[in-house]
């Protein structure tokens, strides 16, 4: 199982600039995360399908513009 997440920083240059997940915290729990559903499983050649809610919290034009990054299972980031 793998994790896919919108972030709060809005570049993918440094580990530093994507920041962490992000999500208003006001109105629910993080959402990015296995329990929460943010997570895509890989078949043994790589191949992938996956899906995620965007209700974080804010709306569609607040989370544009927004990194989202791609975790292997280990949790390594391998795509943003």
């Amino acid at each position: 199982t793998c994790g896919i997440h919108i972030h709060a920083g809005t570049s993918c240059a440094t580990d530093n600039a994507v920041q962490g997940h992000y999500w208003n915290w006001l109105i629910l729990q993080d959402l990015w995360t296995t329990a929460g559903g943010a997570v895509y499983v890989a078949d043994d050649m790589g191949n992938a399908e996956g899906f995620f809610s965007l209700y974080n919290g804010f709306s569609f034009g607040k989370n544009l513009g927004h990194a989202v990054v791609v975790h292997d299972h280990n949790g390594t980031r391998i795509a943003c």
